[in-house]
């Protein structure tokens, strides 16, 4: 067989503004988090329900008022199990709003607070409005990091006056703030609104408090059809670190990952574990599957080529998303017989040589 890679270096499609004391405050950043994502199963997360009072124009998850979340048991049984897994350091509690159940809510954080797990809630911050920002302390006080999608779209259901208030109630409870901002066509004025709000929270030393990062838009859920968010162009040689800690979904499933298709029951059914003994034995399933195996350690577009070639198929087209990429792959070695699996190994380690290798070019193979 013949084949051609050119090695890649993968290109930040995350923007990072620092804070200049990082450690000034006992909370836990963002970057902390995705810094522990390297390591498999040191974290995990947590997917309420697509329950929202919010309703914004962009949300990938479809969020809204009329989400009917069903009971919540399965969803605590399978905490009270991941809390055992030794591995896991930190988990990311996301929806949804996850402060629009607060009951919920303090009952994960308080779980995952005796089990010596940091947390990090992502929220739109709307608990801010004076009727109920007297309600979140509960959960504020074992919280670790926020993370608050502060843009225009939100500007336009939440009032910064409330955001404000979330945001300096959460520096009375010590809780590091990260603020997600939309990078791409109008990303200059998602990034000033969030400064000028955390300036008006914190002052000229905001950066003392919170930092903020740019993400590239998603174009899922009610953000499928805004034209700028189907226009991001970054780059496809990137490992995917979102599954190396599985997401626990309401109703007990388990899946690879945090993926917005994924966590709402989408997408190939090899990255989604449903709830039958129990989280531990969900987790020991999802963990022997070869195709996690190879995503936690290559590219999703340097699988999906390779997959694509031992099926004999035409070229690849690596300039899909990652996510994309991720389930043309798992769908692609769900195809191959016996033969073409070992020849994809061969392929998939030779990958690694190239890429261990200051050659820029293998061929002839």
């Amino acid at each position: 067989m013949t084949v051609t890679w050119l090695a890649q270096k993968c290109l930040l499609i995350v923007h990072y503004h620092p804070a200049n004391n990082m450690n000034s405050m006992n909370g836990f950043s963002w970057t902390d988090f995705e810094m522990l994502r390297r390591t498999p199963l040191a974290t995990m997360g947590i997917f309420t329900s697509s329950y929202c009072p919010v309703g914004c124009a962009h949300c990938a998850v479809s969020a809204s008022s009329d989400s009917l979340a069903p009971s919540p048991d399965l969803l605590m049984r399978g905490v009270e199990e991941m809390v055992q897994v030794s591995e896991l350091k930190a988990v990311a509690i996301t929806g949804g709003e996850p402060f629009a159940e607060f009951e919920l809510l303090e009952s994960l954080v308080d779980t995952m607070h005796k089990a010596n797990k940091r947390v990090v809630i992502y929220t739109s911050g709307y608990w801010g409005k004076s009727d109920v920002l007297q309600q979140v302390s509960p959960v504020l006080q074992f919280a670790d990091g926020l993370v608050l999608g502060i843009d225009l779209y939100h500007r336009a259901h939440i009032p910064a006056e409330d955001l404000i208030n979330a945001l300096r109630t959460a520096k009375e409870f010590e809780v590091w703030v990260t603020a997600q901002v939309i990078s791409g066509i109008d990303g200059e004025a998602h990034l000033a609104y969030a400064r000028q709000l955390f300036q008006n929270a914190f002052g000229p030393e905001w950066h003392q408090d919170a930092h903020i990062i740019e993400m590239p838009p998603l174009p899922s859920g009610r953000a499928e059809h805004i034209d700028s968010f189907n226009q991001f162009n970054g780059s496809y040689a990137e490992r995917c670190y979102s599954v190396n800690g599985p997401t626990l979904l309401r109703d007990g499933t388990l899946a690879a990952c945090c993926n917005e298709d994924i966590v709402l029951h989408n997408g190939p059914d090899a990255l989604k574990i449903p709830h039958q003994g129990g989280f531990s034995q969900s987790l020991e399933k999802l963990e022997s599957q070869p195709t996690l195996g190879h995503l936690r350690r290559t590219p999703p577009a340097a699988l999906a080529s390779l997959a694509a070639q031992c099926l004999d198929s035409t070229d690849y087209d690596q300039s899909v998303r990652m996510c994309q990429a991720c389930w043309d792959f798992v769908e692609a070695y769900s195809q191959m017989d016996d033969s073409q699996l070992e020849r994809f190994d061969e392929m998939v380690n030779l990958y690694h040589q190239i890429q261990n290798s200051p050659l820029e070019l293998v061929s002839d193979v």
